[in-house]
């Protein structure tokens, strides 16, 4: 990312004012490395960031904005441990010369799930003097059979403890895709090898974050399916991906064709997250948008996934209706690992199609009782834990209706939160004296450390 046009015109006007010098400065080097960066010669950049950082650091802003500018190089080029070290050394600076701080952490946060639980005595985080391991053998992961299906694609992380010899132990998944991504993430890393991590010179246990991208290369539509997730009845199955057809060249409509067009001439992507239930005979129905990076864009991907079809839930031998909601992404035909860092940047970018309630009614809402939910048997397994956000009406009569999970974890996680809320009950918001339905987002938090998840309700 280039930085700033004010930051750009910084570094011009402090270049006048020193004047020319026989030495590059960290100034020159680093206007070498934007430039090389802008044409996606990532060497030479690099190269010259690198160079910034050992010269005279002057202007002071150099030091942090080097690191992220290699951090991201470093993600470019599928080098996802160098990137985050780079983003954790930007962050170690304490400079937030234009929103430094906030860019670097805003990418710690998206490529590195934090690991919360408690260290086990004599294990390390990486920091203060702590040198996080590096890899040094990697094992590919084998796709799911329903994940290639269905054309999931995306990134689960892994989080777990690097031993003195560069073994990998105690596993867990922190970032979920589902559809059997995640065992077969946990099934590779565990054959993974790395460089220890280091205390003083010397190898020592250190908890350490992977990245574990899966990626479909042969991909022909600029569509992508980034995340699925169901909430199937307690005593359900869920549904399951039969055919998931997605068309060839743009594959959308005449009406977003000038839209497809400009994204593609800027190379940016479109997004949405539709809700949706999975009938008796296996057919999506009741579409909903719940965010979009522009409306035409939820109404171009309700296109494509009517077409989906699955095999039904099951509940007590009969087909059941189950939620489902689906992240897609409309942009380049193949994805890389680099792209997918722009992924979970659109994702997190998109507008939320419902409308929140006003500050006076959030006011007026009131929680009567509540009930947590369980911890499912296979996400305590595969020490899965994560943050279920639920977006729910709350009726004239203080009921939660309509929940539909907006960020899904899997493992029957999202299952379980939507259960817990539905038993939730208010006092009935109101507008004018008169109860009112509102919309709201409930966010359930799942840690193997805690007695019980718990959730609270977002602004």
């Amino acid at each position: 990312m280039r930085l700033q046009p004010s930051i750009a015109a910084l570094c011009f006007f402090l270049a006048a004012a020193f004047g020319q010098s026989n030495q590059p400065t960290s100034l020159t080097h680093y206007q070498n490395g934007e430039r090389h960066f802008a044409e996606h010669n990532y060497m030479d950049a690099a190269n010259e960031f690198r160079e910034a950082l050992n010269g005279d650091l002057d202007p002071k802003w150099i030091e942090v904005w080097s690191h992220i500018q290699l951090g991201k190089i470093f993600e470019q080029t599928a080098q996802h441990e160098r990137a985050l070290n780079e983003f954790r050394l930007a962050v170690a600076t304490r400079d937030n010369t234009r929103g430094a701080q906030d860019q670097a952490a805003s990418y710690l946060s998206h490529e590195e799930p934090l690991d919360v639980r408690p260290l086990p005595a004599g294990v390390y985080r990486p920091g203060a003097g702590v040198f996080g391991p590096e890899p040094t053998r990697r094992i590919q992961p084998e796709y799911s059979e329903e994940a290639r299906r269905a054309g999931l694609e995306g990134t689960v992380f892994v989080s777990g403890v690097i031993a003195e010899d560069g073994s990998p132990r105690d596993l867990r998944v922190t970032a979920s895709l589902g559809l059997g991504l995640d065992e077969k993430a946990l099934e590779a890393v565990q054959q993974w090898r790395f460089a220890p991590g280091t205390s003083a010179g010397r190898p020592v246990p250190v908890i350490a974050s992977v990245a574990v991208d899966f990626l479909l290369p042969d991909k022909l539509s600029r569509w992508h399916l980034m995340k699925a997730g169901f909430q199937a009845p307690v005593g359900a199955s869920r549904p399951v991906f039969q055919t998931a057809y997605y068309p060839p060249g743009a594959g959308i409509s005449a009406v977003a064709i000038d839209e497809g067009w400009v994204l593609s001439a800027i190379r940016r992507m479109a997004t949405a997250t539709l809700s949706f239930d999975v009938d008796e005979h296996g057919s999506p129905v009741n579409f909903r948008v719940l965010k979009a990076s522009l409306p035409i864009w939820g109404d171009e991907a309700i296109s494509l996934v009517s077409g989906w079809r699955f095999t039904p839930g099951v509940k007590d031998g009969v087909p059941v209706s189950v939620p489902c909601t689906l992240d897609l992404i409309w942009g380049q035909k193949v994805f890389n690992a680099g792209t997918l860092l722009q992924v979970r940047e659109a994702m997190n970018a998109q507008s939320t199609i419902v409308p929140a309630p006003s500050p006076d009614v959030f006011g007026a809402l009131k929680v009567l009782s509540t009930a947590l939910p369980s911890y499912p048997d296979e996400a305590r397994r595969a020490n899965l834990e994560g943050n279920v956000k639920l977006n729910l009406l709350i009726g004239e009569d203080g009921i939660p209706k309509d929940i539909h999970v907006v960020e899904p974890v899997g493992m029957g996680l999202d299952e379980k939160a939507v259960e817990a809320i539905s038993q939730w009950r208010f006092q009935p918001a109101l507008v004018n004296g008169r109860a009112t339905p509102v919309s709201i987002v409930i966010e359930v938090f799942f840690r193997l450390s805690d007695n019980a998840p718990t959730a609270v309700i977002l602004p």
